[in-house]
């Protein structure tokens, strides 16, 4: 491709695709301004297409980072149309600071495109010459959006349940939602489905206290999407304000599982054991540690119980 010089104040929007994908931090931006500081240069060129959106969170953040210190020029690389889907997609997949779930929710409206593209491109090629016919970079191999996602580490899985919550979100009915922790704990709120689940798939890890910021996966959206239609009101009612918000869901959600057959018990067991495969190791350890001090509580309780 041909390098390009180009002012960042001047002609630069983003991708649709690309604004979907929470920004990095001051902080997560600050190794990269620190070396234009003192580089004085980009080395990597922008990815564009012919109108000048930026194709890739990497570029975006780039971008960013070029114009906070007031880069005259950044080398930039337009892209051909059939390209566009392939990149987005490929830098989609290296977003480490997203959960997998986020990832597959994302790349959910581009791996069509994407395929149709690398189609396209063989297609020319072997027109151009049968005998040295050159795949495009990604996708080639991949007959389907499963082969495809799985060259980009999404599995069937993940790539099914991200497809169901995209459907889901096509409703555009408002239900009503209760806001759990923060200033508006407790109150009702009025949000479609996408308006109030895509934030949450979208979050970055915080962990620790923060529970109520960290990702939802894409299992925990549908059995939410399920639970709100069907007027659960355990979730989605507004909470008394007497007693302890976390204590009370959670005695209640003991209640609700003792309660169900030998067979649903192992369905949910495996629903949550999916769940538990997009959470990083320390986020499992520490979830193990919270419910070993929960079963000593309730062990106590017990023996107690006896003994009276």
């Amino acid at each position: 491709m041909k390098i390009l010089m180009r002012d960042p104040n001047v002609g630069f929007s983003v991708h649709p695709a690309v604004k979907a994908i929470p920004v990095l931090t001051d902080e997560e931006m600050l190794p990269i301004r620190a070396g234009m500081k003192y580089g004085g240069e980009m080395i990597q060129p922008l990815l564009i297409d012919d109108q000048g959106r930026l194709l890739s969170d990497t570029s975006r953040t780039h971008w960013l980072c070029a114009k906070a210190r007031q880069l005259k020029e950044v080398p930039v690389c337009i892209c051909a149309a059939g390209d566009v889907h392939l990149i987005l997609i490929r830098d989609l997949a290296h977003r480490r600071h997203l959960s997998k779930s986020a990832i597959a929710y994302l790349a959910v409206p581009n791996l069509q495109p994407a395929l149709d593209a690398a189609r396209m491109r063989q297609l020319e090629n072997l027109r151009k010459s049968p005998e040295n016919a050159e795949a495009p970079s990604v996708g080639f191999e991949a007959k389907t959006l499963h082969e495809l996602a799985r060259e980009l580490g999404i599995s069937d899985h993940m790539l099914d349940l991200a497809i169901k919550v995209r459907k889901e979100f096509e409703d555009k009915k408002t239900y009503t939602f209760n806001v759990a922790g923060g200033d508006k704990d407790g109150a009702c709120v009025e949000s479609t489905l996408k308006d109030w689940y895509e934030p949450k798939i979208l979050q970055a890890y915080v962990g620790g206290e923060h529970e109520q910021n960290r990702p939802m996966g894409l299992g925990g959206i549908l059995a939410g999407i399920t639970a709100v239609r069907e007027g659960d009101k355990s979730k989605f009612a507004p909470k008394p304000k007497q007693g302890d918000f976390f204590a009370d869901l959670f005695t209640d959600h003991i209640h609700k599982f003792n309660g169900l057959t030998e067979a649903k018990r192992a369905a949910a067991l495996a629903v949550i054991s999916k769940e538990a495969e997009e959470l990083p190791a320390e986020e499992c350890l520490a979830a193990a540690a919270t419910l070993e001090a929960m079963a000593k509580v309730y062990k106590v309780a017990a023996k107690q119980a006896k003994a009276s």
